[in-house]
């Protein structure tokens, strides 16, 4: 983008804003390039293991992967048939660099308060969000005043300093 035509402060900022999100994406790559060489030892019987255990790797608290787990995030149950091992580890270590449609995390402005979660249900009458598994809110949409989807996933950022890159290769052999 030009931004000759915009006041200098501005134009400064728009291009270390610029030159941040480049530093990031490079970091983010070089990480991904690390993990994915631990991919061809990921083992799926240690990984269905490790899947399954809410209180090492989260997964069932929030996904689906056959008859096991909540309905709250993607349903991981044939995720491995459209999407490459490098998409699942990106998808595990940086979630919000890509979002799976209608898991877009909805912020809504009411005439009274904020409320914020997935977008559940919605009709001509109210809208109803997710909040968190088994806990949805109703809003009637003549308490809306606006609402924006945000570009931060809901799962959180942190599964490459709770698990072992081992551990990743076993959650994406799975």
């Amino acid at each position: 983008m030009d931004h000759t035509d915009l006041p200098e402060d501005l134009a400064q900022a728009l291009e270390e804003a610029k030159t941040a999100k480049a530093k990031a994406n490079d970091r983010q790559a070089k990480r991904l390039d690390q993990l994915a060489g631990f991919l061809p030892k990921g083992d799926p019987v240690r990984g269905k293991k490790l899947y399954h255990d809410a209180a090492k790797s989260l997964c069932v608290t929030c996904h689906v992967k056959g008859d096991k787990g909540v309905d709250f995030g993607p349903d991981l149950t044939r995720i491995g048939d459209i999407r490459s091992e490098r998409d699942l580890l990106e998808a595990i270590i940086y979630p919000s660099s890509t979002i799976a449609r209608y898991y877009e995390f909805l912020m809504v402005q009411k005439k009274k308060g904020e409320a914020a979660g997935l977008l559940r249900r919605d009709s001509v009458d109210e809208i109803v969000l997710g909040l968190a598994p088994g806990a949805e809110q109703s809003i009637p949409m003549k308490e809306i005043k606006g609402a924006k989807y945000s570009n931060v996933s809901l799962m959180p950022e942190v599964f490459d300093t709770l698990l072992k890159p081992e551990q990743i290769a076993d959650l994406v052999a799975f």
